[in-house]
């Protein structure tokens, strides 16, 4: 049912702000689930409605009043800085502050892990203290900063999207094979574990696929 779906992801949405989105995902597939009467579409998209306009929308305004960014949570420019902060250096001097400070930690994380995953969580109390700015004032200042490089440098961030992607599915399954006794069963483990790691990347490919197929083809 419209609604029973609209309220499910909507709830989905405060387990984990990456899910926030999921209505929008699922909007254009509630329109073409339905008859190809205009009028019965429109009142599954209605009721698919209700629960994200009131739920998340609701989040949204106290967001937006408690906090002043329109995202659901206060830490955005953080969660971002994960991905922009490959190419920190590539902001201006304007922002010399908030840059030198992060790419002070930031160069200490990879010469010491090798990445520079995390870093922004030991960086905020230099950030802040260069800044001036408190917690929430430094990630909205962070967001701008990080946004403003993604739309300077599109290429560098779709390349750590894909690598974030890739590493993601390369992770590897942490278990202990000796706690299996079986021969036979600790063989069928490490097959399982192989065979649905496939299975998958295979079903993320497919729905990848599909959803094109079905966005460009109503």
């Amino acid at each position: 049912m419209p609604w029973g779906l609209g309220l499910s992801s909507s709830l989905a949405g405060f387990v984990r702000p990456l899910f926030f989105f999921l209505p929008v995902w699922f909007f254009p597939f509630v329109y073409l689930s339905n008859s190809a009467q205009l009028r019965k579409r429109l009142a599954s998209l209605i009721a698919f409605s209700i629960a994200p306009l009131l739920l998340l929308g609701g989040w949204l305004g106290y967001m937006r009043t408690t906090f002043h960014v329109l995202s659901p949570t206060g830490m955005g420019g953080y969660y971002l800085v994960q991905h922009t902060g490959v190419f920190f250096e590539l902001l201006s001097d304007d922002d010399a502050l908030s840059r030198d400070s992060y790419l002070q930690v930031r160069d200490r994380y990879i010469t010491e892990k090798w990445n520079q995953t995390n870093a922004i969580w030991e960086a905020i109390p230099l950030l802040e203290q260069a800044t001036g700015l408190g917690f929430y004032a430094l990630s909205r200042e962070l967001q701008k900063l990080s946004i403003q490089l993604i739309k300077d440098n599109p290429g560098y961030y779709l390349k750590n999207v894909i690598g974030g992607w890739i590493g993601f599915w390369k992770a590897p399954v942490f278990w202990s094979t000796s706690s299996i006794g079986s021969e036979l069963m600790r063989s069928l483990a490490v097959w399982w574990v192989g065979a649905s790691r496939a299975i998958a990347i295979a079903a993320n490919f497919l729905f990848l696929a599909i959803s094109h197929v079905l966005l460009f083809s109503a």
